[in-house]
């Protein structure tokens, strides 16, 4: 399986649905066949076909899920491998086949089961449970058309075939629900850690405009007021400039406050800022504020 850039949790939880599905499979695989392929009562020219179905239908299944699980993470899953998809396919219906042609209804619907319910697992969410049903009411068809025909009871072989592939339908399609769903939870999870550090980013750059906005203000103001003064009243265009030197280490000062985290404004302090640019454009203004707000 290829490994996302997913937090260790995640990880973990992904590599034991991986695990778990694959060791339920080919448990019950290999318990569900095994028995009769090494049974010396079998054909001998039915063992191979079984067994190769076996395991080209254990090794397709770990393969199908493991894609499965190392989708886009937080998004739909992919397409599934074409090739492994035929390739389990085509041993699931070999090794059904065998074991239906030797009236083995309680267990030759399993291997195809498998691969519909992996197949299903690809499809859109609405369309999942459709394939399970159709595939459930094809295998009871399948097995109870042969048992007629054999002379069976066509209701245990119909009944089972479909039991099963429902059942197996729901394990699967119910733990790999748990993992896009735990999946889809990581993905809020990081976009939440996204938001809330695109908002501190706002927040600092709303901190630094309403801090630094009415120092570079007034610093324009009294610059101006200077440039007019300086051929008129040479000493006070002096003294202005020694307040725009004084606003100018004041707003270095402030930088780097916000900078580190420990300037805040407050009502007061913006009060404070707008009485410096009126009076800093020759408007005399008295502000009050009142303690109990």
């Amino acid at each position: 399986m290829r490994d996302l850039p997913a937090d260790t949790g995640l990880r973990s939880f992904r590599r034991f649905t991986w695990w778990t599905l694959v060791l339920l499979t080919g448990s019950l695989l290999i318990f569900s066949s095994g028995p009769w392929i090494l049974n010396p009562g079998v054909p001998a020219a039915a063992r191979p076909p079984a067994a190769g179905g076996l395991a080209v239908t254990a090794v397709a299944a770990a393969v199908l899920f493991g894609r499965r699980l190392s989708g886009v993470p937080g998004g739909p899953p992919g397409r599934a491998p074409a090739v492994w998809l035929a390739a389990g396919c085509a041993g699931a219906v070999v090794l059904g086949g065998v074991l239906l042609a030797a009236r083995g209804y309680g267990t030759w619907s399993f291997a195809p089961a498998t691969m519909v319910s992996i197949a299903a697992t690809y499809l859109p969410a609405g369309r999942r449970w459709a394939l399970v049903a159709a595939a459930a009411a094809a295998a009871g068809g399948a097995g109870g058309g042969v048992a007629l025909a054999m002379g069976d009871d066509p209701l245990f072989a119909a009944a089972l075939p479909a039991g099963l592939v429902t059942l197996t339908g729901w394990v699967t399609l119910g733990m790999l629900w748990s993992w896009d769903v735990a999946d889809r939870l990581n993905q809020a999870r990081r976009l939440s850690a996204e938001l809330a550090v695109k908002d501190e980013r706002l927040r600092f750059a709303a901190d630094l405009h309403d801090i630094q906005g009415h120092h570079l203000q007034v610093i324009a103001l009294k610059s101006e007021l200077a440039a007019r003064l300086a051929a008129a009243d040479p000493a006070r265009a002096a003294a202005e400039m020694r307040e725009v030197r004084r606003l100018a280490a004041d707003a270095l000062r402030d930088t780097r406050a916000v900078v580190q985290g420990y300037r805040r404004t407050t009502l007061e302090a913006e009060i404070t800022n707008a009485t410096r640019v009126l009076a800093a454009a020759g408007i005399d203004a008295t502000t009050h504020v009142d303690p109990a707000g």
